[in-house]
């Protein structure tokens, strides 16, 4: 078996100019662990868990913009706060994205697919074509459910 085998096709993705916010409520919603960014079909990056948590903090950046915006009043502030405030509030896909992301071959066997899943700590990786056009995606919990139905046929 391969990759095209149990890959998902009709892929949920978003584009660049996705609010953080609408994403985290994408992938919340759907129980995702990341997210494709398309533009014009193709693949420009993704957006997993991890970015969600500004870098060398504890703070997750759904939960921050939504405290943000739910302030009436901060009080006096510094134009250079301020301006930093908005940014973050208004923070876009392609502000938090990773844009040099893996990728596999629909043509992949599942033994290595597998072996990648094992050695890597990736829960989601897109399936492109040689165009980086997006065909599909593919997750650990695709196997795990080859792997049930499986178990299920031999029982």
């Amino acid at each position: 078996m391969k990759v095209q085998d149990i890959m998902t096709r009709e892929v949920v993705s978003i584009s660049s100019d996705t609010s953080v916010s609408e994403v985290a409520t994408i992938m919340s919603k759907n129980r995702f662990h990341g997210v494709p960014v398309l533009e014009e079909g193709r693949l420009i990056g993704i957006i997993t868990e991890t970015d969600f948590y500004v870098r060398g903090t504890n703070i997750f950046l759904p939960s921050f913009i939504t405290f943000l915006q739910d302030i009436d009043t901060v009080g006096p502030m510094h134009s250079k706060k301020k301006g930093f405030l908005k940014r973050v509030i208004q923070a876009k896909a392609k502000d938090i994205m990773t844009s040099q992301c893996i990728t596999v071959d629909e043509t992949m066997s599942l033994s290595d697919l597998l072996s990648f899943f094992q050695e890597t700590n990736y829960h989601t990786l897109p399936v492109v074509d040689k165009d980086k056009k997006m065909i599909g995606i593919v997750t650990r919990t695709d196997l795990l459910k080859l792997i049930s139905i499986q178990k299920d046929e031999i029982v």
